[in-house]
C-alpha cells in the first residue's frame, strides 16, 4: 500500500490529507479468491445420494431427480463467471485503486454471494 500526500491550504492553515493507494495485484487476488470460494460453494450444495438410495432405486432415476440441482448449479456458476470476467475487465482499465473503489467492489461481490 502506497501513501500519497495531498496538501490543502485553507485560511492560512495547511492540512495534510493522506490518501491510500492500494496495490492492484493484491486487490485482484483478493477478489479472485472471493469468486473462487463462491464457485466452490456451489458444488457443496449438490447432494450426493446415500448408498441406500442407490441400492433401492435405479441409478438413472436418482440422477434424473437431481437434474434441478445440476441446472441450478450450472446457471449459478455461469452467472458468477460472468461477474468474474466483468470484474477482470473493469480492473484492466484501473491504474490506481483507492478505498472508494474497494468498497464499491465489496458491494458487487456481496451481490454475487447473495
Amino acid at each position: 500500500m502506497r501513501t500519497s500526500r495531498i496538501t490543502i491550504t485553507l485560511a492560512k492553515q495547511t492540512i495534510a490529507i493522506h490518501k491510500f493507494i492500494y496495490e492492484k495485484n493484491r486487490v485482484i487476488a483478493f477478489y479472485d479468491t472471493v469468486f473462487s470460494i463462491a464457485m466452490t460453494h456451489l458444488v457443496l450444495e449438490i447432494d450426493v445420494p446415500s448408498s441406500d438410495v442407490l441400492n433401492q432405486n435405479d441409478f438413472l432415476s436418482v440422477l434424473s431427480n437431481r437434474i434441478p440441482n445440476f441446472i441450478g448449479f450450472l446457471v449459478s456458476f455461469i452467472v458468477i463467471a460472468i461477474y468474474w470476467v466483468s470484474h477482470l475487465r473493469v480492473f484492466s482499465y484501473v491504474r490506481h485503486i483507492k478505498e472508494k473503489l474497494i468498497w464499491l467492489k465489496f458491494m458487487s461481490a456481496y451481490a454475487v454471494l447473495l
